[in-house]
């Protein structure tokens, strides 16, 4: 059971609760590659080539994982939109409910502005 921490917000406590399932955070010093088939460019096509990537938020208890540098990066150059690990960590609180669909219960409350705001924040183009 958690506890109120003096210092955080209303509604944060909710958020720190929906990590309870992150198993570790793993930090590559750059981006990683990722060899998973995946959509291909033309409608009804797949790949498997190489796809270079700064962070991938796994499924559940997966980790996330998070390329250094661009953390290191979004750290110097705070409110540029590029943020990975607010990215990554965005994509966990979404699974919390079991669906990957970009939007999060935290707390019960979908309409939580605190999540929305944190969430907004952390959106990078994927």
């Amino acid at each position: 059971m958690l506890h109120r921490h003096r210092g955080l917000p209303d509604g944060w406590l909710a958020i720190v609760e929906e990590y309870r399932e992150l198993s570790a955070i793993i930090v590559y010093p750059s981006s990683m590659l990722s060899r998973e088939v995946r959509a291909g460019p033309a409608r009804g096509t797949a790949t498997d080539g190489d796809l270079p990537i700064l962070g991938e938020a796994c499924d559940r208890r997966g980790p996330v994982l998070i390329a250094w540098d661009e953390a290191e990066a979004a750290a110097r150059n705070l409110g540029n939109g590029h943020n990975v690990v607010l990215h990554e960590l965005a994509h966990k609180l979404d699974m919390a409910n079991g669906l990957l669909n970009g939007t999060s219960d935290v707390g019960g409350h979908h309409e939580d502005q605190a999540v929305d705001s944190v969430a907004e924040r952390g959106r990078a183009p994927n």
